[in-house]
């Protein structure tokens, strides 16, 4: 039998339900059979971040990491450093007036 797994060791999940985020440090597949049906069940151990927590998750508790649905965002340099590139170029348009001003003042609220 071949067996597929969604994760490999080091790999960087996120936990579905709460979105905590850790690392693959092992992994085990239990098999057992309920009447003439073979189950199998992929666990994987997860060192979370922050600290030295273990835990064996499913794997359909799992998906692969991303830090935008775990709440990180981007910092606020990067943001004002897009409004001002996008303000150098619509500068090169007197009508971009009105939308200049708009972005300038979306600006602001990131400074």
């Amino acid at each position: 039998m071949q067996l597929e797994l969604n994760f490999d060791l080091d790999d960087k999940v996120m936990v579905k339900e709460n979105k905590r985020t850790g690392k693959v440090k092992s992994l085990k597949v239990e098999s057992y059979k309920i009447g003439h049906h073979k189950q199998l069940i992929i666990l994987y151990l997860i060192q979370f971040d922050g600290n030295y927590t273990n835990e064996w998750v499913k794997e359909d508790r799992l998906i692969d990491y991303d830090p935008l649905a775990a709440g990180h965002t981007f910092s606020n340099n990067f943001e004002v450093g897009l409004l001002d590139l996008l303000i150098d170029v619509y500068l090169l348009d007197k009508k971009n007036i009105p939308l200049i001003q708009l972005l300038h003042n979306e600006k602001n609220l990131y400074q």
